[in-house]
């Protein structure tokens, strides 16, 4: 087996938490504008702010229920446990402090897992390269091609959240250079992985 050196130095940027500066702990990207943060800052920022419905990093106008464009990144998570495999039990223990806190305070997180009805619910997919009829060219491979996204995101979003992921590979890369498929049938912009999970 051949083993891949990785410089932890020159990733940090893209796995540092614009709230707390740190390594991202338990990441949670925003569906709109696709920026991440650890998820004890993101919700802390929110409650805090109760009336904020922008990113706190670029702006974007999140709607009046910012907090159900959240969704739990598992490819950056996977990441950051290859990286930093001692952040996964001290994640799990602040991640269930942080539950009670709120909790207590009569004001439960989304997510609790005490408290199913309010847990948010998530697709986990597999994303692989297909190879277009009229080009010879494949995508470049992602590091995993496991992806957990909302059931509600479009394609529009999707294909924005893939080429941020697949531009650490490909700089050239644009939204417009994506085709989602399904049962080799093109997938339209507006339809939500809802609507496939219907077919």
């Amino acid at each position: 087996t051949e083993m891949l050196k990785v410089d932890v130095e020159k990733l940090k940027k893209y796995i540092t938490c614009h709230l707390c500066r740190g390594i991202f702990r338990t990441p949670i990207t925003i569906n709109e504008c696709m920026h991440t943060f650890c998820r004890a800052c993101i919700y802390k920022e929110f409650y805090n702010n109760p009336t904020r419905t922008k990113c706190p990093k670029c702006e974007s106008e999140l709607g009046g229920k910012p907090m159900e464009s959240f969704i739990f990144d598992n490819s950056i998570n996977s990441l950051i446990n290859i990286l930093f495999p001692e952040f996964e039990q001290i994640d799990k223990e602040n991640t269930d402090k942080m539950y009670e806190i709120f909790r207590n305070a009569k004001t439960p997180l989304p997510g609790d897992p005490t408290n199913d009805k309010k847990t948010k619910p998530s697709i986990s997919i597999s994303v692989l390269p297909h190879k277009h009829q009229n080009s010879n060219q494949l995508l470049p491979k992602l590091s995993s091609t496991r992806v957990q996204v909302a059931p509600n995101m479009d394609m529009s979003k999707f294909k924005k959240y893939l080429t941020i992921k697949l531009n650490s590979l490909d700089s050239e890369l644009g939204e417009g250079d994506l085709i989602v498929y399904y049962k080799n049938l093109e997938m339209r912009e507006d339809f939500t992985f809802l609507n496939i999970e219907k077919q």
